[in-house]
């Protein structure tokens, strides 16, 4: 039974909530619809009117771009694109309208007001337009920024019936036919995502059973190169299916992995712009068409120097410092300083193993947890050395160290992209025959090994910081491996380095400066043994080296120090030996004494 207070009591909290409603909520649906309808109106609004003149191109036989033009958008403005029915080509099913900017980014919309699945924003975004009887509806371009003027590369491509519809079979993305590539990017790899493509308007085929596929493709720009000119031009030359496999590199499909989905090495600093094509097979023919191509400099356009710059910190730069005078000592006086060439050695396999093995599970310390064991690692083979005076050792750990680079290098070069290189055991079962067959060609040359792997080495040490200022990639040559078993998706990563005039200075660089290095420390090397002896105040030296086990005594051999001539003795001269020569001895006509 409800009593007379509690009913009272319920009456009065409807009203209340009654007023909020009215009081709160109303004045706030009013205001929001007045703000934007005032924010629909404070943008300022042009129509680009898209007809035959000298920047069209319409033979669509060869060329299926009917506009392409750089524009810039004012702060808060709109461009109301409009194609004009007298420059569509007959027979066309539908056109691609995209934007392309560089730093910021567009909205893109069937509609002048954002509507949810409507609109696409970012930099290299696009919709597709039906063409109904020779005519199309119009896009609309929105620059939301209220304080930068933003260029902007308008381009507009016509396809026929026959043509497969890029991203028609849209299952993610926001708008219903996505023709856009979506990237994303890490430390380590690029992601590029694409929306499947759809079959003709006529065809029979569903998106669950097609006979449409994807060809995706690569380039790179120049290194270091920001602008904004060589940004366009780059776009330009992947906007149709002609120019990108005139001026692109096909990718390998995956084995493994989302069909849809392409993982790219991630070089930051250097643009790379990525392009499918959609191919449908006819009866009679293939039919192509061309996703909007994407670019991505795999770092923050917003602050090139804190993102796209490597080195940005004091601590880098003094790293880089000292890489590079431990690489000219390594180089030139590595064999003749043997016991810094030991500790610099076994200091890099040390570092390079434990760094490998340290960040599946370490997140916070890695770098001092790797520093020090390779520091351990680096006194553990010294006092070794020092103490057994068995070169063994180190020749080995110079071996595995060579064996690593040059393994590194033909993966880098192209071997890393065969595609049975996805498989782990694959990888590194050829990876490890790879830095094994080094020892084993180098045999011959065993004296002279650490020579050798000293120079070479040493010179790519002295190259990576000059790698590290000019921006060029040769420093991914060890990074890739070390992504490899470090970073569980760069499996299916396609390396396809970028190689420009940079690093071509750069490897010849390291080729002299190899050869330079093999020269020098042969020279100085020259009439002494190969791996010097230990310091003998250490025990166990004792056991390897026979100079310094024998102590010298009174049963001691007289003649231990004495030398065999080294020219025919005269007639008459029957001594064997050449007596020892004392600092005040004179030194000429004393060897063969003549007899009275």
């Amino acid at each position: 039974m409800i009593t007379s207070g509690t009913y009272s009591f319920k009456v009065l909290s409807l009203i209340s909530s009654y007023s909020i409603l009215i009081n709160v909520y109303v004045p706030l649906i009013i205001l929001s619809s007045i703000s934007s309808n005032h924010a629909a109106s404070t943008f300022s609004s042009e129509v680009l009117e898209i007809r035959s003149d000298g920047n069209i191109l319409c033979d669509t036989e060869e060329d299926e771009v009917i506009f392409e033009n750089v524009t810039t958008l004012s702060p808060m403005s709109r461009i109301q694109v409009h194609v004009n029915e007298t420059i569509i080509p007959p027979g066309t099913e539908f056109l691609v309208v995209q934007v392309h900017t560089q730093n910021f980014n567009l909205s893109i919309s069937y509609n002048q007001t954002l509507i949810s699945h409507f609109h696409v924003n970012g930099t290299n975004v696009g919709l597709v337009v039906p063409v109904l009887r020779g005519k199309t509806s119009d896009v609309f371009i929105t620059n939301h920024n209220i304080s930068r003027n933003i260029s902007a590369l308008i381009a507009v491509l016509a396809y026929g019936k026959n043509a497969p519809v890029p991203g028609g079979c849209n299952m993610v993305a926001s708008v219903e036919t996505a023709p856009y590539l979506e990237i994303s990017y890490s430390r380590s790899v690029v992601r590029v995502d694409v929306q499947a493509p759809s079959p003709p308007e006529d065809s029979i085929e569903t998106c669950s059973f097609m006979s449409v596929n994807v060809e995706m493709y690569h380039a790179y720009l120049p290194e270091r190169d920001y602008s904004s000119e060589t940004y366009f031009a780059t776009i330009q030359e992947m906007l149709t299916v002609n120019r990108i496999r005139k001026h692109a590199h096909q990718v390998r499909e995956t084995v493994e992995g989302p069909k849809m989905r392409r993982i790219f090495s991630a070089y930051p600093g250097t643009g790379s712009v990525y392009a499918v094509i959609a191919t449908y097979e006819g009866m009679n023919d293939n039919y192509y068409s061309a996703y909007i191509p994407a670019v991505t400099y795999a770092c923050s356009t917003m602050s090139w120097a804190d993102s796209c710059e490597v080195l940005t910190s004091t601590f880098a730069k003094l790293l880089c410092a000292i890489i590079f005078f431990v690489g000219l000592f390594v180089c030139f006086l590595g064999q003749r300083l043997f016991q810094p060439q030991v500790f610099i050695h076994s200091f890099f396999l040390g570092g390079l193993i434990s760094y490998i093995v340290f960040s599946g599970f370490l997140q916070i310390g890695l770098y001092v947890s790797t520093l020090t064991v390779a520091f351990t690692v680096a006194v553990t083979s010294m006092f070794f050395w020092r103490s057994v005076g068995w070169p063994l050792l180190h020749i080995m750990i110079v071996y595995l160290n060579l064996g690593f680079l040059m393994a590194s290098v033909i993966f880098f070069a192209g071997l890393g992209d065969f595609y049975l290189m996805e498989s782990d055991i694959n990888y590194w079962s050829s990876f490890a025959i790879l830095v094994l067959l080094f020892p084993m060609v180098t045999t011959c040359f065993s004296k002279k090994i650490c020579i050798i792997a000293g120079a070479i080495l040493g010179a790519f040490a002295v190259i990576v910081p000059i790698d590290h200022y000019i921006g060029s990639n040769l420093k991914f040559i060890l990074l890739n491996t070390v992504r490899r078993a470090t970073v569980p998706e760069f499996k299916y990563a396609v390396i396809n380095p970028p190689y420009g005039d940079r690093d071509l200075a750069l490897t010849a660089t390291w080729i002299v400066l190899s050869l330079i290095g093999m020269g020098i420390q042969s020279a100085l090397q020259y009439n002494r043994p190969p791996y010097p002896p230990p310091p003998s105040n250490f025990c166990c030296c004792q056991l390897r080296w026979p100079s310094h086990r024998q102590q010298l005594g009174e049963r001691t051999p007289l003649l231990v120090d004495a030398r065999i001539p080294s020219r025919t003795p005269p007639d008459g001269y029957d001594d064997v030996f050449e007596p020892s020569r004392s600092p005040s001895a004179p030194s000429s006509n004393l060897l063969f004494p003549r007899r009275a």
